[in-house]
């Protein structure tokens, strides 16, 4: 039994852990806003306390039992989205800078579909164009899933 409330007072303090870590500095997710994750760990916080007032008694509960439930937090809530935007801007800037960028939009009007695939031509003309759609509609989500390793992307 000792066992498992420990299991318990350990799962609700990675679960408050987890929730300032997003609300501070965001997730990855790559196709959710930071503030439905931090909603969806808000309701895992809220299952490891009802966990634990089946298991332990009133006076037994661990002192992060009365930590404060997060409140609701809008969905559309995204951590630093400035630096989202910011990381969007020199990204695409460095795709538009690319020395060959011009040969590559005029090779795909003359690759069939295929050779637009192997060569990897097709899928980087659609990245610059979506990552340009994302900043000029604020799609926050967008600017991140589409900025992530952009490194390994220019390559």
């Amino acid at each position: 039994m000792e066992k498992e409330k420990l299991k318990l007072t350990g799962i609700l303090e990675e679960r408050f852990q987890h929730y300032d870590e997003v609300l501070e500095n965001g997730c990855n997710d790559p196709l959710w806003a930071d503030g439905v994750n931090l909603n969806l760990i808000r309701n895992h916080i809220i299952i490891a306390k009802r966990n634990i007032e089946e298991v332990f008694s009133v006076e037994d509960y661990p002192d992060v039992y009365y930590r404060m439930t997060p409140k609701k937090i809008d969905d559309d809530y995204m951590a630093k989205p400035d630096k989202i935007r910011e990381k969007a801007k020199e990204v695409l800037d460095m795709f538009n800078s690319y020395f060959y960028l011009e040969e590559l939009k005029n090779a795909s009007y003359y690759l069939d579909k295929n050779q637009l695939l192997e060569t990897g031509i097709g899928s980087v003309l659609c990245l610059i164009q979506y990552l340009d759609e994302a900043i000029k509609e604020d799609d926050l989500v967008g600017m991140r899933r589409l900025s992530k390793n952009s490194d390994y992307k220019i390559k």
